[in-house]
């Protein structure tokens, strides 16, 4: 099985309308809108309805749920899943079993396959930072020749896929690498060296004549900040990121301990058991070091939220930097119709059509989607242990962006030019900033600000009942420098979003 192959897979799903309705934004050629179709004519039927409470963590489970009750028989495993929204307690929920009877549950690990690039790429990103390398460097500076690589590949077209060169994974029709991790030799452990020296065939393309997926280049990447760091990567990956946001189950599985709790991880629709295969019983030590920095860490829902979260709201790397990374004119179209850049897809974009960035992985059982909304702050994670129908990790990221956005049963939906009419200026904020909007019905309006770990630190209520154009005055002093999240909540509609303070 060529684990990434199915990322392309997921993302033509993903920008394509089938059942969940994905609607096209206008404007906006690089996108899609993740809107699913109404509540009512996806989930009226489901008996798990809920009745009385309203609040965002039972709406999210409520949407796990009857999106499980609509996946297919024959893959009808689980998903793990969390979000974080400013102003509200990060969710984590599951639907669904871990293997045949046992359910499934947020705690246990999965394997991230390729979202483990976005890791790559911040460390990359903060050495380029640090002056200890440039992206224009050729990786001859870094790197000993290795066959079939092209020693003026620069780092920059290694993180956008613009390198031509040979994916090991995906390019090798005879699958040498992959069956004998799975199937001859699954408990070897692999090396990139190794990888490198045996397993690349022929490019491509010139470098920089192109745009195609590869995992090698992200193995060449890791193997470049080994040789900077004089260190694994996966030890910087831990000083930089994981132990400084607490995230202790998250780990590097070519250099760390694997764990073992995982849930079984079914993949190969077979007729004969009218089901997928279990590959839980498979020695994992092969598959994930072949991955590798490609595709090679494991995770949990709710640190993998953090994680994105911290990563493309500017937490870990500079303003310039973040901006240069989700630079949407930056991104392109590689061969298999996955958007781009520096080591982030483009999703598609959201409910109130800002754009959604992040990164899909796979392995033999396994399908992650990492989201982030950094307009809005909003990060969505989703783990579905089947890689036989990718349409079911899709419908679990638009179900439950529709829940932050218009919730079930409130009896009101977001208007157009109330969505469309929110307008923060200043933003940087110094001393003032006014947030403009008009309301379509009566009633208060309220502006709530959170701080980074989602304390409340100021309210301000909007004295005006009327429709019509109402602004409220927000004063930054008092306020220490950095970001907020702010949400304007209105009769018929809520508005998150972030405000920078630079006094």
């Amino acid at each position: 099985m060529r684990y990434s192959t199915c990322l392309a897979v997921l993302f033509t799903i993903i920008n394509t309308p089938l059942h969940a309705q994905f609607l096209p934004p206008v404007n906006a050629e690089t996108s899609v809108t993740l809107r699913p179709a109404p509540f009512s004519e996806r989930f009226s039927a489901s008996p798990s309805s809920p009745e009385s409470d309203t609040s965002l963590s039972a709406r999210l489970q409520f949407a796990l749920d009857s999106t499980y009750d609509l996946t297919p028989s024959y893959d009808k495993h689980g998903v793990a899943a969390s979000v974080i929204v400013p102003g509200y307690p990060q969710w984590t929920g599951a639907a669904g079993t871990s293997d045949d009877s046992n359910p499934m549950s947020p705690d246990l690990s999965f394997e991230i396959g390729s979202v483990t690039k976005t890791f790559i790429t911040a460390l990359i990103l903060q050495l380029r930072d640090e002056g200890k390398l440039s992206l224009t460097d050729s990786i001859s500076k870094y790197l000993p020749s290795y066959p079939n690589v092209d020693s003026t590949i620069t780092i920059e077209q290694l993180l956008d896929h613009s390198s031509g060169v040979y994916d090991y994974l995906n390019d090798d029709p005879a699958t040498r690498l992959l069956d004998s991790a799975y199937s001859y030799n699954p408990g070897k452990h692999w090396t990139a060296a190794e990888i490198l020296e045996n397993f690349v065939g022929p490019p491509n393309f010139k470098p920089g004549h192109g745009y195609r997926y590869s995992n090698t280049d992200f193995l060449l990447l890791g193997q470049i900040a080994d040789s900077i760091t004089k260190q694994p990567a996966s030890v910087e990956i831990h000083r930089r990121f994981l132990t400084p946001l607490g995230l202790t189950h998250t780990l590097c599985s070519w250099y760390d301990s694997i764990p073992t709790n995982f849930p079984h991880n079914y993949s190969n629709y077979d007729p004969r058991i009218n089901g997928s295969v279990d590959y839980y019983s498979i020695n994992k030590t092969a598959q994930l070091s072949m991955a590798n920095t490609a595709g090679g860490m494991v995770s949990i829902p709710a640190e993998l939220a953090r994680w994105s979260q911290a990563l493309y709201t500017g937490q870990l790397l500079g303003n310039t930097t973040t901006a240069q990374m989700l630079n949407i004119n930056s991104f392109h179209k590689m061969t298999d119709g996955i958007y781009y850049n520096l080591g982030t897809m483009l999703i598609g974009t959201s409910y109130d059509y800002q754009y959604v960035f992040g990164h899909a992985g796979s392995m033999i059982g396994f399908i992650t989607i990492m989201a982030t909304i950094p307009h809005d702050s909003v990060t969505v994670v989703v783990y579905v242990n089947s890689l036989t129908d990718t349409i079911i990790a899709s419908n679990y990221l638009v179900s439950l962006l529709y829940q932050i956005e218009n919730p079930p049963k409130s009896g009101v939906a977001a208007g157009p030019s109330e969505a469309q009419g929110v307008k923060v200026y200043p933003n940087p904020v110094r001393g003032r900033t006014s947030i403009s909007f008009d309301q379509n019905t009566p009633g208060e309006s309220v502006l709530t600000l959170y701080n980074e770990l989602g304390n409340e630190v100021r309210s301000v209520a909007d004295a005006a009942n009327a429709p019509g154009p109402h602004q409220i005055v927000l004063e930054s002093a008092g306020l220490a420098d950095g970001a907020y999240y702010y949400r304007l909540q209105m009769p018929t509609f809520t508005k998150t979003g972030v405000l920078l303070v630079a006094q």
